[in-house]
């Protein structure tokens, strides 16, 4: 009768193992189509941390129960076959742990690759509109002697001002920085 309860509990858990095997292997291919939550995650590894806790030493239960009772050869074909079982389980919630943390860290990588790409087009922004300022900065002093006296020069260099900044924009957008 104990051998049932422990084979019924032994089967439960690898059940739940695969349900949460199967959770981890969706949540890993949906984060590359989407933004996932990485509480699920957690909670995936916590889940495992129990499961461990509560059958990770099953095995040398059984094994104890193998080595105390005189059993009948019936009986220890079983006892050593649940024994198998059960490191077999904990094996798998090791790997599926493991497989856990590691889907963490790819996940807190994706989330860094963004960022990255977030703050390479805002450099790139910044590339662009800094001189703008510095060029509008400058025109907007309040001083007597402009180094353009003459309006030619200065629709000339003010030209000149928008011309490298476009240029330099379509450098950029060309050269594939911008979409990156």
């Amino acid at each position: 009768m104990l051998y049932q309860i422990l084979d019924n509990a032994t089967e439960v858990t690898w059940k739940e193992l695969r349900n949460v095997y199967s959770k981890l292997d969706e949540l890993e291919q949906m984060m590359f189509k989407k933004s996932i939550n990485p509480q699920k995650l957690l909670q995936i590894k916590k889940n495992l941390s129990r499961y461990d806790y509560s059958i990770g030493h099953l095995a040398s239960v059984v094994k104890q129960l193998q080595n105390l009772c005189n059993s009948y050869d019936d009986l220890n074909w079983k006892l050593r076959d649940l024994n198998d079982h059960c490191e077999r389980i904990f094996q798998s919630i090791s790997i599926y742990r493991s497989q856990a943390s590691t889907t963490i860290d790819l996940y807190w990588g994706l989330q860094s690759n963004k960022t990255n790409r977030q703050i390479k087009r805002l450099t790139l922004l910044a590339s662009i509109a800094v001189p703008l300022t510095l060029w509008s900065s400058f025109w907007g002093m309040n001083f007597q002697f402009i180094p353009y006296d003459r309006p030619e020069m200065f629709f000339v260099a003010l030209t000149l001002m928008f011309l490298t900044a476009g240029t330099t924009y379509w450098m950029l957008v060309k050269k594939g920085y911008w979409t990156d």
